[in-house]
């Protein structure tokens, strides 16, 4: 284990959460699940909002600023009753940050991954809303789907313009090819107003599309099935909890 992922679990501890994780082995414990209606709610998602534009609003790979905000997913996604893995990102030379995943419940091989950025970098927006929205899908469909089979995945070092970028999505491939896993990835971004968009719709059935052919990046590039999604949150919600749980992905 890290000597950063040790550290999170501390701050964790302290911060009075229901369960603990490990890290280099990838074991993990389930917490008690928070509850709470199988929808999106939107005020929450400013709630989360908040916490990253407002009090965590610098969050660079490898500082302490992206340690603290990737502790408070940790303890929100256990809250939800995940079972909380965290894993090291190489960032440079003994600088890592760390990739936050939410495991599917029962350790089944993911057949879809929702993933979102979490690091900011200088001339970022403020996306605290993406987050939002990410942790408040995860519980969602953690209570209207209790055995799903969706992998969340919060990534530290994606905004970083070292080596490339996409350290925590790289990082994440590299996982997910370990486990033989092929899944369908959405990537949460531009979370505001405006109406839902999926970039990429042609590759669901039925998903609202805007105009935008499937998005480029390192998923793509794996052969990974990649959509990025945007939109307003109660209704983009309501939106992803549909195609997750509906099996139309």
């Amino acid at each position: 284990m890290t000597r950063r992922i040790a550290y999170a679990l501390m701050i964790l501890a302290g911060l009075g959460a229901m369960t603990a994780c490990t890290g280099g082995d990838g074991g993990s414990v389930p917490a008690v699940a928070a509850g709470g209606p199988p929808q999106v709610r939107a005020e929450i998602v400013e709630r989360h909002a908040a916490q990253f534009d407002r009090d965590l609003q610098s969050r660079a790979a490898g500082s302490q600023q992206e340690l603290s905000a990737a502790t408070y997913i940790l303890g929100h996604l256990q809250r939800a009753g995940y079972g909380a893995r965290l894993e090291a990102v190489p960032v440079e030379n003994l600088v890592n940050s760390t990739d936050v995943l939410a495991v599917p419940p029962g350790g089944a091989v993911s057949a879809t991954v929702v993933a979102v950025a979490y690091d900011t970098a200088a001339g970022t927006r403020d996306f605290g809303a993406d987050i939002g929205l990410f942790l408040e899908l995860a519980r969602a469909l953690k209570v209207a789907e209790p055995e799903h089979d969706v992998l969340f995945a919060a990534l530290g070092a994606e905004n970083t313009t070292l080596d490339g970028g996409h350290l925590g999505s790289r990082r994440l491939i590299g996982l997910l090819e370990e486990q033989g896993a092929n899944p369908f990835v959405i990537t949460i971004g531009g979370i505001g107003s405006g109406p839902v968009c999926i970039d990429g719709s042609e590759l669901i059935a039925g998903a609202p599309g805007c105009g935008e052919p499937a998005t480029a990046g390192p998923y793509a590039e794996a052969g990974f099935m990649h959509v990025g999604a945007s939109g307003p949150p109660k209704a983009l919600g309501r939106t992803l909890l549909d195609l997750l749980q509906g099996s139309k992905l």
